[in-house]
């Protein structure tokens, strides 16, 4: 009977071995796809940041060919069928 209980132990002891290395894998595996996920999240603010970026020099663009627009009609030297963008 001893032998059992002894045998159980060691079994048991080993099952709780290879779980804690199993989660021990997982809990590394899931801290690379947190750090992962956190560079994916920075380039993504990154790339938005470009953007907003980008739509603001097309902003200024468009405000500056309306402007123009805007003179030239003024100046009649342009005529009305000339439309401002945007």
């Amino acid at each position: 009977m001893a032998e059992i209980e002894t045998t159980n132990a060691i079994l048991n002891k080993m099952r709780l071995e290879f779980l804690d290395q199993s989660v021990q894998a997982e809990l590394g595996r899931l801290a690379y796809l947190g750090v992962q996920n956190a560079a994916t999240i920075n380039h993504q603010r990154h790339l938005l940041a470009q953007n907003a970026r980008e739509i603001a020099e097309l902003r200024g663009a468009l405000q500056e060919a309306n402007d123009t627009i805007g003179k030239l009609r003024a100046h009649g030297q342009v005529g009305a069928g000339a439309q401002e963008v945007g």
